[in-house]
């Protein structure tokens, strides 16, 4: 009769393999939706289906994780307060230039004055049925307030929120800012 700690180990080896074989199976399904998606978000993707990787005995299955997981998916969740497309319903905003506003507010609350670039806009606007103007680099550009830049040009196609940008969008759109760092490779 074997001893109990071999018969142990025995069963945590058996266990491991499985914990292995069903984290493998969720990578594949994972890479499957990630690999259909533009190649511009698919980074942002893939850590937003990071805690789906672990197996639920793991940490990445605890009770925090989960609300972490929810909180990062609150754009893709419509129903989650702090979504994009909940933010975006909350705005009355008529004109195409002030919803590039508004997508410019939703970035700061959540990249904070983390740069961005006209293709993301376009992605939020396309994703959300925005009507945007078609130049969107003209629109930032011409960003102001009270005869103050609200973003500033970064690079060609690329911006950031100005302080008086973060002022303004604190007071308009009632946003705090964001505190989630960006890939650095969009």
């Amino acid at each position: 009769m074997p001893e109990p700690s071999q018969a142990a180990d025995g069963g945590n080896e058996a266990e491991m393999g499985q914990d292995f074989e069903r984290t493998a199976d969720r990578l594949g399904r994972i890479n499957e939706v990630v690999a259909r998606l533009d190649g511009a978000i698919r980074a942002q993707a893939f850590e937003v289906l990071r805690p789906f990787i672990g197996a639920p005995s793991s940490p990445a299955g605890s009770a925090q994780d989960r609300r972490s997981l929810e909180k990062s998916q609150g754009d893709l969740q419509p129903d989650k307060p702090e979504g994009l497309r909940d933010f975006i319903a909350k705005q009355s905003d008529k004109k195409p230039s002030d919803n590039v506003y508004s997508l410019v507010a939703w970035m700061y609350s959540q990249y904070g004055i983390e740069p961005f670039n006209t293709t993301e806009i376009l992605a939020l606007a396309e994703e959300t049925g925005l009507t945007i103007p078609a130049r969107v680099d003209m629109t930032l550009e011409s960003m102001k307030r009270e005869g103050k830049k609200l973003v500033q040009k970064v690079e060609r196609g690329t911006y950031r929120v100005t302080v008086h940008g973060e002022i303004f969008f604190k007071d308009k759109y009632q946003v705090t800012k964001g505190t989630i760092k960006r890939q650095a490779d969009r």
